[in-house]
């Protein structure tokens, strides 16, 4: 009787650890995904801005091939982004 006690005591236990690692899970996953949204609200909002900056001729102290280079990387980075979410672990 004591044995078997123990053994349920142990799947008790195991239960609660369990639920409460799922539930921090659930957190993380919560935040990464405001992260991801964040992060690819404001890349986007820059593709945006940079055109019209250069438009408007409301001026930069870059040179406009760092411009189009930076512009690039980020339309890449949302691309990709938007495509491939990374895996949270």
């Amino acid at each position: 009787m004591k044995r078997k006690n123990m053994s349920i005591e142990a799947l008790k236990l195991s239960i609660e650890k369990t639920s409460e690692a799922r539930f921090n899970q659930e957190k993380r996953l919560a935040l990464h995904g405001k992260m991801s949204d964040i992060t690819l609200a404001v890349v986007s909002t820059t593709l945006v801005a940079i055109p019209l900056i250069n438009a408007f001729d409301l001026g930069s102290p870059y040179s406009s091939d760092y411009i189009n280079f930076i512009q690039v990387i980020f339309a890449i980075s949302v691309l990709v982004q938007s495509i491939c979410p990374l895996p949270l672990n």
